[in-house]
């Protein structure tokens, strides 16, 4: 069996859907769904099938530790493939050296960590561990169940489960006799809105607080959807309001300034009791970026609306305290002398010389060009994962 006490997510997918379960250490479990175009864009354009409409994924299995291999049947293709990195939520290129190491099989079942995958050969007659890591490969063993073309997912401490395409859909599975036990799929999967399975895999990691990330990394996927809904108070759906908190504190919820500036937005005393907070202002810092995000939305929500219906706006008003209503770019937000808190806010002339002021558009620009390169896929990633969990 896969080996147990560790993290993973479970994924689901369906006709132009997916759905996908956190399942921690202890056992914990987190749900989440959304349509392929929504979760993952760049999977759902190269997922149309011949005709026009949405092609259903019929294999899934982890070809690295954070890659996800995604194909489905073409009708003039054997198989059009797509690989996605799961933390940063985009396509990234084929890693070639571990399709080699599969190519031909009838199934690869995600199995272990590494990704250690069991594979099904061709005749769908005998299965074989494999390690994509090293090639390496176990003694074959037969495959004791028919119709080798059903999916097969095998969730640590669980009894490896095959879907059957019935109407109502039906869980395949066996006791400890060997004996058949099927089950609804609505009953064995109760929080997941799955009306079938195409395909199912096991990735292992805590890929609610992504390791690689470059900006957010001291955030989970908790904190960012409690960050989603402040973005909604200004009518974001997240990435620009995240993309503030990157360019003011680097996203850090430790962040501190002598001068009184506190946690992930840089709030001051003032804006903190406006946003609701009742005690010391240091101590919002190990309150957590969760209860950080809560007062944050509380305090925009006290905003005019003029004020906050740009991304400049609002890099403005968590840099300085002051709002900006004014929808000119060369409106100055920070005047001659500027603070060394905000140096990192300093556009750079062509000549290479510091400016001596910041103004709305220098704010409107850092957060377009942090948005618009490669830091913005993480954010944009992130953020629509998040949406839907």
């Amino acid at each position: 069996m896969p080996t147990t006490g560790l993290p993973f997510r479970v994924y689901f997918f369906w006709f132009g859907s997916v759905a996908w379960f956190d399942q921690d250490a202890t056992g914990g479990r987190v749900f989440g769904s959304g349509s392929l175009e929504q979760v993952w864009p760049d999977v759902a354009s190269m997922m149309v099938a011949d005709h026009g409409d949405q092609a259903p994924i019929d294999r899934a299995y982890p070809v690295s530790p954070t890659v996800l291999r995604l194909s489905r049947r073409s009708n003039r293709h054997s198989e059009i493939a797509v690989h996605v990195d799961v933390l940063r939520g985009v396509a990234v290129p084929s890693p070639t050296d571990a399709l080699a190491i599969v190519s031909g099989y009838r199934q690869v079942i995600s199995w272990d960590p590494g990704p250690v995958v069991m594979t099904l050969d061709p005749a769908g007659q005998n299965l074989q561990l494999i390690d994509l890591r090293t090639g390496l490969r176990g003694p074959e063993a037969p495959f004791g169940w028919s119709n080798p073309d059903f999916p097969i997912l095998a969730i640590p401490g669980e009894p490896v489960r095959r879907f059957w395409k019935t109407v109502p859909p039906q869980v395949e599975s066996q006791a400890a006799d060997g004996s058949q036990v099927m089950q609804s799929l609505s009953d064995v999967f109760p929080r997941l809105p799955l009306s079938g399975v195409d395909a199912a895999t096991v990735m292992y990691g805590d890929f609610r607080r992504p390791a690689v990330s470059q900006l957010t990394a001291e955030l989970d996927d908790g904190d960012l959807a409690v960050l989603a809904s402040a973005a909604q108070i200004v009518g974001d759906d997240g990435p620009r309001l995240l993309a503030v908190l990157s360019i003011l504190t680097g996203a850090s919820p430790g962040a501190y300034h002598p001068d009184g500036h506190y946690g992930i937005a840089h709030m001051t005393e003032p804006q903190l009791v406006a946003g609701g907070w009742a005690e010391p202002p240091e101590a919002i810092i190990p309150a957590g970026a969760e209860r950080q995000f809560e007062i944050l939305g509380q305090y925009l929500a006290t905003l005019d609306s003029m004020s906050t219906d740009r991304a400049g706006k609002l890099l403005a008003v968590l840099a300085t305290g002051q709002p900006v209503a004014s929808d000119d770019d060369a409106a100055v937000v920070v005047p001659a002398p500027i603070p060394t808190r905000l140096r990192n806010l300093v556009p750079v002339g062509p000549d290479g010389d510091p400016a001596d002021q910041i103004t709305l558009g220098d704010l409107q620009r850092m957060v377009d060009e942090l948005l618009e390169g490669t830091a913005g896929r993480e954010l944009f990633g992130r953020m629509r994962n998040t949406s839907f969990a």
